[in-house]
């Protein structure tokens, strides 16, 4: 009898361990398939954020050239208050288009091997996310140590690096004075690391949810508040 249960037992063991096995292949085929399928979501809009810039930034150039022309003859011909502030409206217009045509230039230069460095793609998305900061005239310094090649997707980093300087701004705009932000990598114990920083005094804390954000990105991320300063720190999964 204790054969019999011994061996019903190993039975049971080996169809569960199967079982397990055939779950885990399917889990790391759907993975697989979503890397694949966001990479070439991400090759997508490269592609087409190149074919956008190309096709504005020539007439862009020439509409600017041709503002500033008209600017210099309407300032010799001692333009009225209206058209002043029309030419003022226009210049304001074509600087937008300008941070649009550069946007789409950083997306089209977004690196695309799939063993980037961190350091490399934060570099590349940084332009594209920082106008913000900007509008809000908010200081932000960079320290970007090269990190060893791993697989980081730069599509991951973009939206993670988005998030948090969203929730810094959010943070910024309750806080008295200027706060200052900073953004870092680094290889910590290995692994390449990305850190925002806010400086300032009465700091709140960060936005609820950015752990979940940074897990389902591939990142692990840690949060902690010291007396003059928040920090994110996220580690890119192994």
């Amino acid at each position: 009898a204790a054969l019999a249960l011994a061996a019903v037992a190993w039975g049971l063991a080996l169809l569960v361990t199967r079982q397990a096995e055939r779950l885990a292949a399917a889990h790391r085929a759907l993975a697989e398939e979503r890397l694949r399928q966001s990479e070439d979501a991400v090759e997508s809009v490269r592609a087409l954020a190149a074919e956008l810039a190309h096709k504005l930034s020539n007439p862009l150039a020439y509409v600017v050239a041709n503002q500033q022309l008209l600017e210099l003859h309407a300032l010799k011909a001692g333009a009225n208050a209206e058209l002043v502030e029309a030419s003022a409206e226009t210049d304001e217009g074509l600087a937008r288009l300008t941070q649009v045509v550069r946007s789409l230039q950083h997306v089209a230069a977004l690196p695309t091997s799939s063993q980037s460095r961190l350091s490399d793609v934060v570099a590349a998305v940084l332009p594209m996310v920082t106008p913000r900061l900007e509008q809000r005239q908010l200081l932000l310094t960079t320290q970007l140590e090269p990190t060893e090649p791993r697989t980081v997707r730069a599509e991951a980093v973009w939206r993670l690096l988005s998030q948090l300087l969203s929730a810094a701004v959010d943070v910024c705009k309750r806080a008295p004075g200027r706060p200052s932000l900073s953004v870092r990598t680094a290889t910590v114990e290995g692994a390449p690391v990305l850190e925002v920083q806010i400086h300032g005094e009465k700091l709140e804390g960060w936005r609820a949810g950015l752990e979940a954000v940074a897990q389902t990105l591939g990142f692990s991320m840690v949060l902690s508040q010291h007396d003059d300063r928040l920090v994110a720190t996220a580690r890119a999964a192994a």
